[in-house]
């Protein structure tokens, strides 16, 4: 209706590149329909650049969509250009810094967090995003702090509750996770990934048996295209002693650009099950490398 009424213009083509994007971004669609909304956003991209070639929005918009097909290295080249034409982007500061993040350069993603939080400080994902950055230099105590605030903002937001969730569970708070756990996967059935919310409360009581019965093969699918919900299957396989499909989950993340080989290989809490699989040393040893050579 908007467009009917003022024309195509570089924001609202952004908008609803975001709009299709995010469908797949947070599972709201059948996996089946992911490449179509990602190619209707690709669609928007276009006619972005088409009226401004130079739009920090049309890098953005682009980034995101390359970090939803697994092109983690043209993601981070959007979000800096969309940087270099505006410093102030709140989007490409949260994702460049997110990039950073699990490539294990630390005090960039902590300089890009900062400046984010100069630019918009209310905004609970950018709270939640403080605390993965956190996380992700293996400081639990300070990220928990971060995605309480951020559920405190915004106490209905499920992938919110689910960090932090992990975040209690990680700095010894494993009831108060699950409680968490289950009222996300309550409150969020409407999305794909949310089976993963109880997927993990099963995990962390050690209850094997639920744990793979609610990681069905189509939930697996449902989460193999996005990092961090490949994380969480990891995490929750991994907790269950479901060694061989965690070391999957973990091939997968670094598959999609993690390489922060501190975090994956000594202190994220939840794998440590199958840290000393031979095939999860492997892995760990090409991390190691690709995290030596990741050039900023």
């Amino acid at each position: 209706r908007a467009q009917e009424i003022v024309g195509d213009n570089e924001l609202l083509a952004t908008a609803e590149g975001l709009i299709y994007w995010q469908s797949v971004n947070v599972g709201l669609v059948p996996t089946e329909q992911y490449d179509e909304l990602l190619s209707k956003a690709e669609a928007c991209v276009t006619r972005i650049f088409a009226i401004n070639p130079e739009s920090s929005k049309g890098y953005g918009l682009r980034g995101a969509i390359r970090n939803n097909r697994a092109d983690p290295a043209g993601a981070m080249a959007d979000f800096k250009r969309a940087l270099a034409l505006d410093p102030n982007d709140p989007e490409a500061l949260l994702w460049l810094g997110y990039n950073y993040a699990v490539a294990g350069r630390g005090a960039l993603a902590r300089a890009l967090m900062e400046r984010l939080q100069k630019v918009d400080p209310l905004t609970s994902i950018n709270l939640c995003m403080f605390g993965m950055v956190a996380m992700f230099d293996g400081h639990y105590d300070e990220a928990l702090r971060w995605t309480q605030r951020s559920v405190d903002i915004d106490p209905t937001n499920p992938s919110h509750r689910m960090v932090h969730a992990l975040m209690l569970a990680a700095n010894g708070h494993r009831d108060e996770a699950t409680m968490m756990l289950e009222r996300v996967a309550h409150d969020a059935t409407d999305m794909a990934w949310a089976r993963m919310a109880p997927a993990m409360a099963h995990a962390l009581r050690g209850e094997r048996r639920e744990v793979l019965r609610v990681m069905t093969t189509e939930l697996r699918a449902a989460v193999w295209g996005d990092d961090i919900f490949c994380w969480w299957a990891a995490d929750a396989l991994a907790l269950a002693g479901e060694r061989e499909g965690a070391l999957e989950f973990v091939e997968r993340v670094v598959a999609l650009g993690w390489i922060n080989y501190p975090f994956l290989a000594r202190s994220e809490p939840f794998l440590a099950n199958i840290r000393g699989e031979p095939r999860f040393a492997k892995l760990m040893e090409r991390v190691r490398r690709a995290w030596e050579a990741f050039e900023a």
